[in-house]
C-alpha cells in the first residue's frame, strides 16, 4: 500500500522477486511505461516466451498490474503497468525476512551493475569514453548526512533531463555502513 507521500514501501517477497537480472530488466522496462510482453522482450533484447514467468511473478507479489488488453491482427494482448509510481527500498533489517530478502537483492543488484558494465565494454571498448564512470568512495557521515546524501542523490536523477535519444545509462547505488577492519 503507498504512503501519503506516494511512496509503497517494498515488501520482502516483492523484494526476493526482484532477485533475477533478468526479472530487474523486465521491471526497468516497465519503469518507462506500461508495455506488453512482446515489448518488454523487444526493449531487453529476451525472447517473449522466456518472459511470461517473470512477468506473472512480478504480478503475483503486486509489483505490476493488468493495465489494458489490446486487440492485435495475432491476437488480444495484456499490457501491464507498475502498480505504484514509486518505491520506497528502506528495509526494516530488524526482520529477520527482510534483512535476507535485502541482502539476497543488493547482491543481484551488484551482480546486475557487474553484467551491464561487462556488456558495455564488450560493445563499445574505448567508443565509450565520457560516458561510463564507476567509484568507491568511503565517506563518513552521521545519519542526517546519509540522509541527506540520499535525497541529494535522488533529487539529482529527477532533475536530470531525460533525452529521447542517446544511451540508456545503468546507476547503482549502495550506501552502507561499513566494518573499520576488512576481513582477511
Amino acid at each position: 500500500m503507498a504512503n501519503e507521500t506516494g511512496e509503497h514501501q517494498i515488501t520482502p517477497e516483492q523484494l526476493r522477486a526482484l532477485g533475477s537480472e533478468v526479472r530487474q530488466g523486465v521491471f526497468q522496462a516497465f519503469q518507462e511505461g506500461p508495455r506488453s510482453v512482446a515489448e518488454v522482450a523487444e526493449r531487453i533484447n529476451r525472447p517473449e516466451k522466456s518472459l511470461y514467468y517473470h512477468v506473472a511473478a512480478l504480478e503475483r507479489v503486486g509489483l505490476i498490474e493488468k493495465f489494458e488488453r489490446r486487440h492485435t491482427a495475432k491476437k488480444p494482448q495484456w499490457v501491464y503497468a507498475l502498480r505504484y509510481k514509486r518505491i520506497k527500498v528502506e528495509p526494516d533489517l530488524e526482520d529477520p525476512e527482510m534483512a535476507d530478502a535485502a541482502e539476497k537483492h543488493v547482491l543481484a543488484l551488484m551482480r546486475a551493475a557487474g553484467s551491464e558494465y561487462k556488456r558495455a565494454v564488450a560493445r563499445y571498448g574505448n567508443k565509450s569514453k565520457g560516458l561510463g564512470f564507476f567509484q568507491r568512495q568511503t565517506l563518513l557521515l552521521d545519519e542526517e548526512g546519509a540522509q541527506l546524501l540520499r535525497e541529494k542523490l535522488r533529487e539529482l536523477i529527477r532533475e536530470l533531463p531525460q533525452s529521447t535519444s542517446g544511451h540508456r545509462m545503468g546507476y547503482t547505488v549502495m550506501l552502507s555502513p561499513i566494518e573499520e577492519v576488512l576481513p582477511e
